[in-house]
């Protein structure tokens, strides 16, 4: 229950529809009397803002192997259709594997790393299509010598 001048009621909101509106409902009372009211609000989908790199798990790979990996962001539209790219810098020695796309958010794919590929720190950017737009993790990955 919200008290607001003089205005109690309820509000009851929606989960936001694909296009960016939520239909705000609500009922109550207002100087005494019962009322209604509804209205609508303008509430941004995923994928609207600007999209920000989150995190990438794991962070370290050794030479000579294969890791499976994580990578998550945020206000980001991955979808499988139309594909998600990855690319490392420098790429020197990596592989990335096929990309699946988890959530609208978070990817996985298979990271082999070569015997040969050399030990350093590794950024990564993640592109898509659709709209196309692009996020970089400066240097977030690191190639660590074989064991």
């Amino acid at each position: 229950m919200i008290d607001l001048w003089g205005v109690s009621f309820t509000l009851i909101i929606p989960t936001p529809f694909d296009i960016g509106i939520s239909v705000l409902l609500g009922s109550g009372t207002y100087l005494g009397k019962n009322a209604v009211f509804s209205g609508f609000a303008g509430v941004s989908p995923p994928g609207v803002g600007d999209p920000e790199f989150g995190s990438i798990s794991p962070s370290t790979g050794a030479q000579e192997s294969t890791v499976p990996v994580t990578l998550t962001a945020r206000d980001t539209t991955f979808r499988d259709d139309p594909p998600v790219n990855v690319a490392f810098v420098p790429n020197d020695g990596l592989t990335v594997g096929a990309i699946s796309t988890t959530s609208n958010t978070e990817i996985e794919f298979d990271l082999t790393i070569a015997d040969n590929a050399p030990t350093t720190v590794r950024s990564v950017t993640v592109s898509w299509d659709d709209p196309p737009k692009t996020v970089t993790g400066d240097a977030v990955f690191t190639v660590t010598a074989k064991p």
